[in-house]
């Protein structure tokens, strides 16, 4: 539970860290000028950007529909009352890990 809440938080981080400074930095562009979509998209590759959204959300849905089905509440209930033990381990390794 410890190494599991510890390396789950430290990509979370990252990950939530690089989309932060990214979508900072293009707010910024955009903002001073320097990279408008009419200055910084070519013609040719504009509708790309449609597309590339429309893929973003279906992959941000498809991903959500996976992890709901592998992190179904009832499945992890049945687990925990099937290994009483082991699932209060994990989840004070788990506690420990997210509060250190």
């Amino acid at each position: 539970g410890f190494a599991a809440s510890r390396l789950s938080l430290g990509v979370a981080n990252r990950a939530f860290r690089l989309a932060g400074a990214t979508w900072v930095l293009s707010e910024t562009m955009h903002a001073s000028g320097f990279c408008d979509e009419d200055k910084c998209v070519p013609e040719e590759a504009r509708p790309w950007i449609g597309i590339l959204r429309e893929k973003l959300v279906r992959q941000s849905a498809r991903v959500r529909r996976i992890a709901r089905r592998i992190w179904d509440q009832d499945r992890i209930r049945e687990i925990a009352q099937r290994d009483e033990v082991v699932a209060g381990g994990f989840a004070a390794g788990a506690f420990v890990g997210f509060v250190v």
